[in-house]
């Protein structure tokens, strides 16, 4: 049951909203550009912090099952 207990409440409603108003004001192509451009932020944020030093994980293998004897 999403949302039941009243405790976290969306903003998407209110985001939704000034995307609207957003696309009143600006237009549809620059809004639409404005947002998309908005897209990369996060990535920027991720490739100019200490996460980029970690690296790549290391290899990850599962162990070999036993094989079941023929009855």
């Amino acid at each position: 049951m999403h949302g039941s207990s009243g405790a976290c409440r969306s903003a998407a409603p209110e985001f939704a909203a000034l995307a609207a108003a957003r696309g009143t004001l600006l237009g549809l192509r620059p809004t639409l550009t404005l947002v998309t451009a908005a897209l990369v932020i996060p990535f920027l944020v991720l490739g100019n912090s200490p996460v980029r030093a970690l690296g790549t994980a290391a290899p990850f293998s599962l162990p070999p099952t036993e094989e079941l004897a023929n009855p």
